[in-house]
C-alpha cells in the first residue's frame, strides 16, 4: 500500500488517463458529500446555534451561510491540493497562491472602501474564496490534461 500522493506521482508518469479519472473521481465524490454536509449545517444551524450557543448567536447563522460558498469549493479541492507539487509545477503552485492572496487582500480592501457590511464582506471574502479554489481546480485539471499529449 503506498500513499495516495506517492500513487498519484507514479500515475503520472506511467498513466496519466488514470490519473485524471482518479481526480475527477475524487472531486466528483467530495463535491456531493461537501454539499450534503454543507446544506445539513446550514438547515440545522438556524435551530441549533441559539439553542447550544444561546441567543445571542442567532445573527451568526448568516455568517456561516455567507461562507458556506467557500467552505464548499474549498473541501471539492482540499482532497486533490497537492497535484501541482505532484506534477512539480511548484511555480505555478506558488503564482496560484499569490493569486489568491491579492485577491482576498483586494476584496477586504474593497469591502472597506465600500463600507460593506459584515455580512456582505464576508460573503465576499468567501466568493473569492470559492473563485480561488474553482481556479486551482482548472490548474489542476489543466495540468492533468497536458500530461497525456
Amino acid at each position: 500500500n503506498c500513499s495516495p500522493q506517492r500513487w498519484a506521482a507514479s500515475v503520472a508518469s506511467t498513466d496519466p488517463a488514470k490519473l485524471q479519472a482518479r481526480f475527477y473521481q475524487v472531486t466528483s465524490r467530495q463535491f456531493l458529500l461537501a454539499a450534503v454536509w454543507i446544506l445539513l449545517c446550514n438547515i440545522a444551524a438556524t435551530a441549533l446555534f441559539p439553542t447550544i450557543f444561546g441567543a445571542d448567536w442567532t445573527d451568526a447563522v448568516i455568517y456561516l451561510r455567507a461562507m458556506s460558498i467557500g467552505y464548499l469549493a474549498q473541501l471539492v479541492v482540499m482532497p486533490v491540493f497537492h497535484t501541482l507539487q505532484i506534477l512539480e509545477k511548484q511555480a505555478l503552485a506558488a503564482v496560484w497562491q499569490l493569486g489568491r492572496l491579492l485577491l482576498i487582500l483586494s476584496v477586504f480592501a474593497v469591502s472597506i472602501h465600500e463600507d460593506l457590511t459584515a455580512p456582505w464582506a464576508v460573503f465576499s471574502y468567501s466568493a473569492a474564496q470559492a473563485l480561488s479554489s474553482a481556479l486551482l481546480f482548472a490548474i489542476m485539471a489543466r495540468e492533468i490534461q497536458r500530461l497525456q499529449r
